[in-house]
């Protein structure tokens, strides 16, 4: 069975992927808060689902009609927590435990309106 989604477009995202440095590489157990809109979201990073299956190591937030998210907070397995503040929807971060720095991965689609030549895809 294959699904088609016929929406317009007008909902917005955010896509992060983490990579520990104190915590295992792989940032399992990471709990990630995205507050937009005055809503908030939370994932944990997990990559097992049920018996024979998996899930992304990307974590995908849907935030609607908001452009901008208002903070992110990551709480990492080893007991730190970082914050990022005012960050762009539409793209894809990579966050590094270490770094407070957040390196914008970009939307590599050619068809969305967000669309950058120079942005890449990356599973890291």
């Amino acid at each position: 069975l294959f699904y088609h989604n016929r929406n317009p477009g007008v909902n917005n995202y955010l896509e992060l992927s983490l990579e520990g440095t104190q915590s295992n590489r792989d940032a399992f157990g990471a709990l990630v808060d995205v507050y937009a809109g005055g809503k908030r979201q939370r994932q944990e990073l997990v990559t097992s689902g049920s018996h024979a299956s998996s899930h992304s190591a990307v974590l995908h937030f849907g935030l609607g009609g908001n452009l901008k998210i208002d903070s992110i907070a990551i709480s990492w397995p080893a007991g730190t927590t970082q914050w990022y503040y005012d960050v762009d929807a539409n793209a894809r971060y990579f966050i590094n435990e270490s770094e407070q720095q957040v390196l914008y991965m970009g939307c590599a689609d050619p068809e969305a309106k967000n669309y950058d030549p120079l942005a890449t895809y990356s599973t890291a």
